[in-house]
């Protein structure tokens, strides 16, 4: 009875882990795109109950800007950008001008909390997404989207720790891959 019982547990344990991951949704070009390094972190708006289907973000939900924990998510997700752009070889500008050539990126954050904080397990597991537009002279250039998984039953993870993990080095991926 204790080897089923093991097994059992190992078993959801096992399914937990496989459906923790990512999602990328499709990258939208709208013209074509001039190698440069230079970029600035533009606007980063937060919302909460985002909603994501299997075609990308359906809707962001409702504006969290006021909410102090937001705000703090948005603080790190800015400064864990501009590290990370910096590591991979961006020049990241800090103010720009009305005649500014270089890359601007404006990111949507939108959170849906795990029920309960994830404890219920993997039927209970909340979601993080972001879509990231890329604008140069003022027209976007790209869009996409990324999101994943938060708060699992095996840990508190929530969507701070998962932008960091998981959406920035995608985002840095793309970017990189594109423009430098």
């Amino acid at each position: 009875m204790m080897r089923k019982t093991r097994f059992f547990v190992f078993g959801i344990l096992l399914l937990s882990m496989i459906a923790i991951g990512c999602a990328t949704m499709p990258i939208k070009e709208y013209r074509p795109l001039t190698k440069t390094n230079e970029i600035f972190v533009g606007e980063t708006k937060i919302f909460k109950g985002i909603k994501i289907s299997l075609k990308g973000i359906k809707d962001l939900g409702t504006p969290a800007d006021n909410d102090p924990y937001y705000q703090e998510v948005v603080k790190e997700y800015i400064a864990n950008l501009k590290t990370e752009l910096r590591k991979k070889g961006f020049l990241v500008v800090e103010e720009i001008t009305p005649d500014y050539q270089g890359l601007v990126i404006k990111t949507k954050i939108g959170d849906y909390p795990p029920p309960l904080g994830g404890w219920l397990g993997i039927m209970a597991m909340g979601y993080a997404g972001a879509r990231v537009e890329i604008y140069q002279n003022n027209e976007l250039i790209l869009m996409f989207e990324e999101a994943v998984n938060t708060g699992t039953p095996f840990s508190t993870v929530q969507i701070k720790g998962q932008i960091k993990r998981h959406i920035i080095p995608q985002i840095i991926k793309k970017l990189s891959e594109r423009f430098l």
